[in-house]
């Protein structure tokens, strides 16, 4: 029994220009840490648009007005759709040792400003504001 070859990689300059027009258009940054993210996401994407190669799929993407609709899909793959409060524990409690005793230092009556990236229905950022508040800052 043979098992079917998965398709090559993402050749690095592909990958590049793949990158760079999701993170003009989103925001999303994508590092070679992602680089297998991606490649899983495309290939399947590939699959379902029956094309044989990433240049195939570039040029979808630079297709008007199909090219949008197409960018908006893969971006849509590469979302995180996972919202809940509470959600990344080691992470809030770094932001509990570490950030929050920071913050403290040397504010008296500054207002507090942070910022949460991707949130799709918004319980992270009320999870930050519940752990401030916890804190007395």
């Amino acid at each position: 029994m043979s098992v079917p070859a998965a398709p090559p990689s993402i050749e690095e300059a592909t990958y590049e220009r793949l990158a760079r027009r999701i993170y003009e258009a989103s925001g999303i940054h994508l590092g070679e840490r992602q680089r297998g993210l991606l490649e899983t996401r495309l290939r399947s994407r590939m699959q379902d648009l029956r094309l044989q190669s990433t240049a195939a799929y570039e040029k979808c993407l630079r297709a008007a007005p199909s090219g949008e609709e197409e960018l908006d899909r893969l971006l849509d793959l590469l979302a995180i759709h996972e919202s809940y409060f509470f959600r990344e524990e080691s992470q809030l409690e770094l932001i509990v040792r570490r950030l929050i005793p920071q913050l403290r230092q040397g504010r008296e009556s500054e207002p507090v400003r942070i910022r949460s990236a991707g949130c799709s229905a918004g319980q992270e950022p009320y999870s930050l504001a519940m752990l401030i508040e916890e804190s007395g800052l």
